[in-house]
């Protein structure tokens, strides 16, 4: 069976039966100061802090783009604006998505709007969020993609563009402009053992205990300090042949603890949005964009 009638056949409340749900357990008010949720995101294990006033009132989804986006817009004391501007300000656009709405187009959702996490409702009340992490667990948990191992190699779905390196001498605010300027949130730091830097590892280093008070003392000089810096906060990819299987391919994603997958050859780097929204697009026979 084709793959875009699978994902027609399946139901987002499939996928939460499989992964659980988190039940909106990591939820902030709308009028809390954006530092509340930027500390979710660096302190748990989480892809998103949802921003609500109630199950029925959802503001956005937080996200550590959502960090680094009001960090750039304000340069001269972002430490600030982290307690002047509103959760509702900072957080991101919502993908919501029924409980009864199909695996397809929750992808065709994520794809249309470049959003990797939804908010899930039933019954016009907002029970769970639903990222592409949790999608690729599901295709792991149910082997969905089984029949795809020769079919689809890592060099199918990798990303197209080439992957962006970096250099550990780079100040962590060209970093951050960057990762604003493209929306690319996973980088190489070229190193004797290369890792992955993310937006997420950005916000782990700003807001941990040993950085947090100098953060709030001097904001613009941690700004200045390298992304070498950040290392430690940061993980080694999966190196895979670019013909790996695709389920190969998943299996090692999720052990990963940088949840990516790099080419032996490290030029395609490949994440779960990559072999979830990115692995609708490249079989679906419309080549929706």
């Amino acid at each position: 069976m084709r793959l875009e009638y699978k994902l027609e056949k399946i139901k987002v409340a499939d996928v939460l039966n499989i992964v659980g749900y988190n039940e909106l357990k990591y939820v902030v008010s709308p009028l809390s100061p954006a530092i509340i949720a930027a500390m979710h995101i660096a302190s748990l294990d989480v892809e998103a802090v949802t921003v609500a006033e109630s199950r029925k009132k959802v503001y956005g989804i937080f996200t550590g783009y959502s960090l680094l986006r009001l960090i750039e817009g304000s340069k001269n004391n972002p430490w600030e604006a982290l307690y002047r501007v509103s959760c509702a300000s900072a957080c991101g656009p919502t993908l919501e998505m029924s409980y009864d709405n199909t695996l397809a187009e929750l992808l065709q959702g994520m794809l249309v709007s470049g959003n990797g996490c939804s908010v899930v409702t039933r019954n016009y009340e907002s029970i769970a969020t639903l990222g592409t992490l949790g999608i690729a667990k599901f295709f792991h948990a149910t082997r969905f993609l089984k029949d795809l191992e020769e079919e689809i190699p890592l060099k199918r779905i990798a990303n197209r563009d080439e992957l962006v390196k970096i250099e550990p001498d780079t100040p962590i605010h060209e970093l951050i402009d960057f990762m604003i300027q493209t929306r690319i949130r996973h980088l190489l730091i070229q190193d004797e053992a290369p890792k992955i830097i993310t937006d997420r590892n950005l916000a782990e280093y700003l807001l941990d205990k040993r950085t947090i008070i100098q953060f709030r003392d001097d904001a613009c000089l941690v700004m200045e300090r390298k992304v070498g810096d950040v290392l430690s906060y940061c993980h080694e990819p999966a190196f895979l042949s670019p013909d790996t299987g695709i389920n190969n391919v998943l299996e090692a994603l999720l052990r990963n603890k940088s949840r990516t997958v790099v080419t032996d050859d490290m030029k395609q780097i490949t994440t779960s949005w990559d072999i979830t929204v990115g692995l609708y697009k490249e079989t679906n026979p419309l080549n929706i964009n």
